[in-house]
């Protein structure tokens, strides 16, 4: 009897951490790459490529999202070329669209500044720190890139960083999502795992238990509870429990990119780049 109660304890556990599918959006959605949530504007960014990831074609879109999915404008800003990480710091959207920074007054819907980067190759992800410096990850050159005080300058270049993609900047660490070591394509000979950044001393180090874990893509960190992880190869979604193992909650298809989570509301967001659609779910 006592087996049998362990076991429909487990059960129980086991479907209550099952992710939840809310909902499911495609309309005016085309290679969806980023997603953030404003909570001052209520509104979910989604960056659509809708072309060559290194394409210079003026393709490029923002959406926006309500929390239920609705589609509330798509595009809501236009005359980008492969926008891909966003951040939103106060009333501004940080776009990252290859070599530039763009940056987007929210409130106005309006494009207030181009910034080209000097020497950046493929810009990745964005994160905004709470002091309003903006980090831009640039994943071919090893690179990660800063905003402060209207400059763009490096802040670190490493071999270490082994391609580095999501960004996730709180309680005054830089947290770091690599591809891994990329051979030829998107190939990798080293899959990617998470690192943590100083941002005063520059310092690397491993994120928990250092673990290969796949061509990672966006990274949310919840602290002193978890953290997300995307493998865009495998489409795995991974959740981190106090830096320790990371465990497969969701398997959904190659082309997974830069998740982000709402802790609020408890809600994953999933951007499918392959399937163009964003895929909301319960935690």
């Amino acid at each position: 009897m006592k087996k049998i109660l362990l076991l429909t304890v487990f059960l129980f556990t086991a479907c209550a951490q099952q992710p939840k599918l809310l909902w499911t959006q495609s309309e005016g959605i085309k290679q969806p790459e980023s997603v953030v949530y404003s909570p001052a504007h209520k509104a979910i960014f989604v960056s659509n490529i809708n072309g060559e990831p290194l394409g210079k074609d003026g393709n490029g879109y923002i959406s926006m999202l309500n929390l239920k999915g609705r589609n509330l404008a798509s595009p809501w800003m236009e005359g980008l070329n492969a926008p891909k990480g966003l951040a939103v710091s106060g009333s501004h959207l940080y776009v990252a669209d290859i070599d530039r920074l763009v940056v987007i007054n929210i409130d106005k819907s309006t494009i207030e500044k181009e910034s080209p980067i000097a020497g950046a190759k493929f810009l990745n992800d964005v994160t905004a720190a709470p002091n309003g410096d903006i980090y831009i990850s640039d994943m071919m050159d090893n690179a990660v890139y800063v905003l402060k005080n209207e400059t763009i300058e490096l802040f670190l270049q490493d071999p270490k960083l082994e391609a580095p993609n999501g960004l996730h900047f709180i309680n005054n660490k830089l947290y770091l999502a690599s591809w891994g070591i990329i051979k030829e394509g998107f190939s990798t000979t080293k899959m990617g795992h998470i690192l943590e950044i100083d941002p005063s001393t520059k310092s690397i180090i491993p994120f928990g238990e250092d673990k290969e874990l796949g061509n990672l893509d966006g990274l949310f960190v919840v602290p002193g509870q978890f953290s997300l992880a995307s493998d865009w190869m495998h489409g795995f979604i991974y959740k981190i429990q106090n830096k320790k193992e990371a465990a497969k909650i969701l398997d959904l298809g190659q082309g997974c990119a830069d998740i982000s989570y709402i802790p609020e509301e408890k809600i994953l967001l999933v951007p499918e780049m392959g399937k163009s659609d964003v895929l909301a779910y319960q935690l």
